[in-house]
């Protein structure tokens, strides 16, 4: 019997991909945030939460994979969804705006996670074929190697994207840091997390210094531009400052008294399909440039609303072309698949990488393997 997933966790995911959705309405709305005066807009437009969303992501993936193996099955199911996306928006603007199609944008339609069309999606990816050799990692080593070991991985993603000036190779790799830091931090606070009030009293602690601290930059961010504490720099999903805010609110979440909520735990397996949705370079200048024109708010006192209610808007969207698409393709294409025996299967087998620990459960909820 599948074990029910916590849908305290399932609801942060779906707050945290509404996060990542108001972050794009900022980030490629055309706003010129440097030259506007102080004030509520600008605050708001420069709160970036989209970096504290992505890493908390990450620690949900190695809190969960950590003690399961990634399967043949959740890989193609990723890649499916990924592939679906790029295929059918492409195609609709190819249709829309022929001057769009090319051989290169052939490729990168066709190929969506080995091009980057999402880096997130192939960042993940990644991280899916890299976690049987960190569970090795944790499993082989002292629980105080490990947490140096990510500290290490997260200080070097910081100062790689720091000082990589838009090199993709540096970018590639801090991200590669970053992503196997996070995973092995998830990993170490679900071995670690006691459930006792002090690490309650701790974490929830964290999350207002961190988020103090981060309110501060912002209120003081005429004195600090273009430097380290810049409010571009202390909100990028390398910043300590968000790692710390990342981890605290993913803890008092997972420290939670465990709750089901059947209707949540439905909806949160499609949030990774409103990424995929919204996030495609066409859709993304065509929703929030030419459709929405968030810029033309830029002085208007309704700018929070406009944001509010366009995020809402692509959120619902978003939720409920991925629900079709589960629906009417992916489960009736993977009832026949399953019959499949290397679905079943996982590409630690091919390195021969196995967990230390004998007899423990080694199925993978796909839900808590993909989507993230």
């Amino acid at each position: 019997m599948e074990k029910r997933r916590n849908s305290n966790i399932e609801f942060l995911r779906l707050v945290l991909m509404f996060l990542i959705v108001m972050n794009h309405y900022a980030g490629h709305g055309g706003f010129d945030v440097q030259s506007m005066p102080w004030g509520w807009n600008r605050f708001i437009l420069q709160a970036h939460w989209g970096g504290l969303a992505v890493d908390i992501f990450v620690l949900i993936t190695g809190y969960f994979m950590c003690e399961q193996r990634v399967k043949w099955r959740a890989i193609l199911k990723l890649e499916g969804q990924v592939i679906f996306y790029s295929v059918v928006i492409s195609t609709v603007f190819f249709i829309a705006s022929p001057e769009l199609f090319s051989l290169k944008e052939l490729v990168k339609t066709v190929l969506p996670t080995a091009t980057f069309r999402w880096w997130f999606a192939s960042m993940y990816m990644l991280l899916l074929f890299l976690s049987p050799i960190l569970n090795w990692f944790l499993n082989r080593f002292h629980r105080a190697i490990v947490i140096a070991g990510a500290v290490a991985l997260l200080f070097t993603a910081t100062i790689g994207t720091y000082f990589a000036q838009n090199v993709s190779l540096v970018n590639a790799f801090a991200r590669t840091c970053l992503f196997c830091g996070l995973y092995l931090t998830g990993a170490c606070l679900k071995r670690g997390l006691k459930g006792t009030k002090r690490e309650r009293l701790l974490f929830a602690g964290g999350v207002v210094l961190s988020f103090g601290a981060l309110m501060a930059v912002l209120f003081l961010q005429d004195h600090f531009t273009n430097t380290l504490l810049s409010a571009s720099s202390v909100f990028d999903r390398t910043s300590p400052l968000i790692y710390l805010l990342a981890v605290s609110i993913f803890s008092v979440v997972a420290l939670a008294p465990t709750t089901y909520v059947p209707f949540i735990n439905a909806l949160a397996p499609m949030s990774f399909g409103v990424y995929l949705f919204h996030d495609h370079p066409y859709v993304r200048n065509f929703l929030w440039n030419t459709l929405l024109h968030n810029a033309t708010y830029t002085a208007s006192p309704y700018l929070w609303l406009h944001m509010l209610l366009s995020s809402i808007a692509v959120f619902v969207i978003g939720i409920l072309l991925d629900f079709l698409r589960l629906r009417f393709i992916e489960k009736p294409l993977f009832r026949a698949l399953d019959k499949k025996h290397f679905l079943w299967t996982s590409p630690a087998d091919l390195f021969q990488i196995h967990r230390a620990k004998d007899g423990q459960d080694e199925t993978t909820t796909d839900n808590d393997t993909q989507n993230q």
